[in-house]
């Protein structure tokens, strides 16, 4: 089959499209990428596409807007590439994009079947109840050639009820798959990723202000504290008895995304209640941030929280997992049950991850409790136990444990063999374009 992905301009969704996209060709398929760039901006005399997929002919597009021809541009290859199918990765790709003028997502407008890979909340990144309430829609009017993987197991199970086609999507560990290598390391705790200080409490969103102040303090003192609850109190309360079961999902969607919106600040809270301990973080602005953290009571020594520039490739978060004795996972406020692809990514790595814990990680490693934590008293504790010379030779049996488990799960190879035998019930539904 001819299929054609999105490529992204984030790196995380980069690393997860080039991975498939490998796979699917070892599996035989043919794979053509799109580039999002070449429909960034554009001329309205229709200048031809000079991209590696093909040209373009030239389109008599006369004053449409820059949207509008962004639009025709993206159809007119889609139509010159005649791909059986789309496999939508990242939420916020061009395919994902909604249409304000027609009123419908750009993957509606493409009468080809359709895999949706949902890394995220499949419905958490939309502005509004009522943008959510239009892509379940969608879903619904083009269930019968679509196909959704879920990584959360939530999600799975609210479009199931939809009389959506849905398949879990398990995380995946990417290489080198070096030995879990002992003491002595370089770095005690590591955390790679976007972080905020902590949050600020007068800084609230006015809607639901007290309701989600209340919330996340709970998720702070129980990590495995589920948001379910609250989502389905939150909907019952502002839909009507007679609203429908979409509507009911979308407020669930709607209120999980304000709780989700706070991830970063809460990995903040998370890692200042470390207090003394070391700590090596990496990100984007994570040297300015231990530079203007407040310093823990009684204050450290110099040093003991040290900001680095982000790591530019899997290889360079493989070398960070590898030479720190314990790499910490916190695990975005969007999720109840499903494991981080962080997780994967430490073990596979030959490091040792402490997580939050999750539902879903008891199915991935007999180790799970070891590597989890459900309170900030169990971190401290775990990280002080680890840490300490006499149960090192402990922790490099659980690395190497945990990294045999996971090299076992599988890799992109299963996820296009899932992919390929889902495109084909498709087919057997009719879901494919004659």
């Amino acid at each position: 089959m001819h299929l054609v992905l999105e490529q992204s301009l984030t790196p995380i969704y980069q690393r997860l499209i080039a991975g498939l996209s490998r796979a699917l060709v070892r599996a035989g398929h043919r794979v053509s990428l799109l580039d999002p760039t070449d429909f960034i901006a554009g001329s309205p005399t229709g200048s031809p596409d000079a991209s590696p997929a093909g040209s373009l002919t030239r389109l008599a597009l006369g004053r449409v807007n820059e949207v509008g021809l962004r639009r025709c541009l993206l159809m007119d290859r889609l139509d010159r590439l005649e791909a059986d199918a789309l496999i939508i990765v990242s939420p916020i790709s061009l395919l994902a994009g909604f249409d304000l003028e027609r009123g419908t997502f750009i993957y509606e407008q493409v009468p080809t079947p359709l895999v949706f890979l949902h890394y995220e909340d499949c419905l958490g990144t939309h502005p509004s109840r009522q943008r959510i309430e239009a892509a379940l829609g969608s879903f619904i009017a083009i269930a019968g050639r679509s196909h959704h993987f879920c990584l959360e197991p939530r999600n799975g199970q609210e479009l199931g009820q939809l009389g959506l086609a849905t398949s879990p999507l398990f995380a995946i560990g990417e290489g080198p798959y070096e030995p879990p290598a002992g003491a002595p390391l370089r770095r005690d705790v590591c955390f790679i990723g976007h972080v905020h200080p902590g949050f600020d409490w007068n800084d609230q969103p006015h809607e639901l202000a007290k309701e989600l102040q209340a919330e996340l303090r709970r998720r702070l003192q129980q990590f495995d504290h589920p948001l379910e609850p609250a989502t389905l109190a939150y909907a019952q309360r502002c839909c009507g008895p007679g609203a429908s079961a979409l509507q009911q999902l979308a407020a669930k969607a709607y209120y999980r995304s304000l709780v989700h919106c706070h991830s970063l600040q809460f990995r903040g809270e998370v890692l200042q209640g470390l207090g003394e301990r070391h700590l090596d973080l990496y990100g984007p602005e994570a040297e300015r941030l231990c530079a203007n953290w407040p310093a823990p009571n009684p204050a450290p020594a110099v040093g003991q929280r040290r900001g680095h520039g982000e790591t530019t490739s899997v290889a360079a978060s493989a070398a960070v997992y590898r030479s720190s004795l314990i790499s910490l996972n916190i695990t975005a406020l969007q999720f109840d049950q499903a494991v981080s692809n962080r997780v994967l990514d430490v073990a596979a790595a030959g490091g040792f991850p402490l997580t939050d814990w999750k539902a879903e990680l008891g199915a991935i490693t007999a180790v799970a409790e070891a590597i989890s934590y459900r309170s900030l008293e169990e971190l401290r504790h775990k990280i002080d136990y680890y840490c300490h010379r006499e149960h090192r030779a402990e922790r490099l049996e659980i690395a190497t444990t945990l990294q045999e488990e996971v090299r076992q799960r599988g890799d992109y190879g299963v996820l296009a063999e899932a992919i390929g035998a889902a495109l084909a019930g498709l087919a057997d539904l009719g879901g494919r374009p004659t």
